[in-house]
């Protein structure tokens, strides 16, 4: 998750309304309809110096941009990048870092990636340099391997969730250094483990393992892992985002038989000890597998609608992705 700009909080006066530079009146749409072949975005990040999304494709190993007309243009390839999961937009917007992985189902797969890629990637935004390129498979090379979801502190380290190891990857962004954080067994999944995971500015990380729905408390050393109690469990819980310190958003992808989509909003009184979701969203049910969002104000989020079940199950594949408004 990104912090926005003192600037957008003072203009932003209506829930679908902000202004741009010269306070000119910027509208944010309810559904932002996205059409680009076999696209499959799993990661978005919003852009507030360029109102402009960027959407990582699963599915075809790019990164594209996105306008809030749902104009889509291609904005990095890179060899590396063979399915774009998590995105993180740096606080000055000057560096995109992009989790990338091989599930085995996408178009750049092969048998020597499938199921064991990972790496993370940073590119500079003016120039679409590459700036950063860390393998993280080679700290983890006996087991499963999916980088998912990437945050950062406020000292510039990155960490990524492997969601097919049960273990957090801390990287330095300065010396292109890696380290297995934590590893944990509560996060062991059959299928999917952990998943969304963000950065607490009180000093620690908040992640969600999506098979048990279940809310973590991360030390930023490592050393402390604790359960958040929560009232309920967000099955399929995928992207998170820090609405502010006593509140975040939840993204459960409903890939689960029986179980819808949500959004949660999610609040806690005693610094993430515990928590209570205190309201919840349904999501467009003509699109699916919503996976993750952006924050573009107080309690005003995008989230993009993946639409992954299309290729777990082999197809057919489409090419009409959404951008949906949540409000709260």
């Amino acid at each position: 998750m990104q912090r926005l700009n003192l600037f957008f909080f003072i203009c932003a006066t209506l829930p679908f309304m902000g202004c741009d530079d010269d306070d000119n009146p910027i509208t944010f749409p309810d559904e932002i309809i996205v059409t680009s072949e076999t696209l499959y975005p799993e990661g978005v990040a919003f852009n507030f110096a360029a109102n402009e999304f960027y959407l990582g494709s699963l599915f075809l190993g790019k990164i594209g941009r996105v306008d809030l007309a749902g104009n889509y243009s291609e904005f990095i390839t890179d060899d590396e990048l063979i399915g774009a999961v998590g995105l993180h937009l740096s606080n000055d917007n000057s560096t995109l870092y992009v989790a990338t992985s091989d599930p085995g189902f996408v178009a750049k797969s092969s048998q020597e990636t499938g199921g064991t890629y990972a790496r993370v990637l940073g590119f500079n935004t003016q120039t679409r340099e590459k700036v950063l390129s860390v393998n993280l498979a080679a700290l983890n090379p006996n087991a499963g391997n999916f980088a998912n979801d990437v945050t950062q502190d406020n000292q510039g380290n990155l960490y990524v969730t492997n969601s097919f190891s049960p273990l957090i990857f801390r990287v330095n962004s300065t010396n292109n250094s890696a380290e297995v954080l934590v590893e944990d067994q509560r996060w062991q999944a059959d299928g999917f483990g952990l998943n969304g995971i963000v950065y607490h500015p009180d000093g620690y990380l908040l992640v969600i393992q999506s098979e048990t729905g279940l809310l973590y408390k991360v030390s930023l050393d490592g050393q402390m892992v604790d359960l958040v109690t929560i009232d309920r469990t967000m099955i399929d819980g995928d992207g998170l985002i820090l609405n502010n310190d006593n509140q975040l958003i939840a993204v459960a992808n409903g890939s689960s038989n029986n179980l819808e989509s949500r959004v949660f909003q999610v609040n806690s009184s005693n610094d993430w000890s515990s928590a209570t979701i205190t309201d919840e969203f349904i999501p467009n049910s003509s699109f699916n597998f919503p996976s993750t969002g952006t924050k573009i104000a107080d309690n005003n989020y995008y989230i993009i609608h993946a639409k992954l079940n299309e290729l777990f199950s082999g197809g057919p594949l489409t090419n009409d992705f959404l951008l949906e408004r949540v409000e709260f």
